[in-house]
């Protein structure tokens, strides 16, 4: 009996060992490093990715077709995850391509299905996270370029009204999603290293009991980063 209370009341029994408490914060600095650097990453992409739809959209202004296609295709190889720009810029480079064909500019018709084309494949891993525009793009490529010349004219489609007003809906990030998301990355980051440094006893020992909070803080900065990656 007093065995097992004297094991209850040891230090040890809610601590890992040395060994695997050294292990552990080699891994939480390392995750650390590496949330930061994501961090970063997202916040760039967001923000050239924008910029370059803002582009895009002063070339419309503007009356140039070509410079306002370029650009939508830049933002769109700016890729990440949820990032809300990505959208925006398939959905004008297949409202251009529509308007383009309407207008019986087959040029910048080509252009355009290019652009989805080449955005889709560059950014494709894993995946072809934009599947159905790359599919779509190809079919259309090959439907103009097979017509006759003469017969290259607007495309007398109901889809070409409805897809040029989603082309003017874009909403650029709210700022306070986008702080969000770089926030909940360093507050993960942060924890992680407060974890490894404070829940580490003198004898080289990490104490489960001290350091769950981080832990806890940890989780919901990489929950505020996924959702405002989602949201922003």
């Amino acid at each position: 009996m007093d065995g097992a209370r004297s094991r209850s009341h040891d230090p040890r029994a809610h601590s890992l060992a040395p060994a695997l408490a050294a292990l552990v914060v080699r891994a939480l600095v390392v995750v650390a490093v590496l949330a930061v650097a994501l961090g970063v990453w997202t916040a760039r992409v967001i923000v050239a990715g924008e910029s370059e739809l803002e582009r895009s959209t002063r070339a419309l202004e503007a009356g140039d077709a070509h410079e306002a296609v370029v650009c939508a295709r830049r933002a769109a190889r700016w890729y990440a995850p949820g990032a809300p720009h990505v959208s925006s810029a398939y959905r004008r480079l297949i409202a251009l391509a529509r308007q383009a064909e309407l207008h019986r500019r087959r040029e910048i018709a080509l252009l355009a299905w290019s652009a989805v084309r080449s955005a889709a494949l560059e950014t494709r891993w894993l995946v072809t996270p934009h599947h159905a525009d790359l599919a779509l793009a190809e079919l259309e490529i090959a439907r103009i370029n097979a017509l006759p010349v003469h017969d290259r004219g607007p495309l007398a489609d109901s889809r070409v009204r409805a897809e040029l007003e989603a082309m003017r809906r874009h909403e650029p990030p709210r700022a306070g999603w986008v702080v969000a998301l770089v926030g909940g990355l360093a507050t993960m980051a942060t924890a992680l290293v407060l974890f490894a440094k404070s829940a580490a006893s003198a004898g080289g020992r990490i104490e489960l009991r001290r350091g769950w909070k981080h832990l806890l803080a940890a989780a919901l900065g990489a929950t505020a980063w996924l959702v405002a990656l989602w949201q922003a």
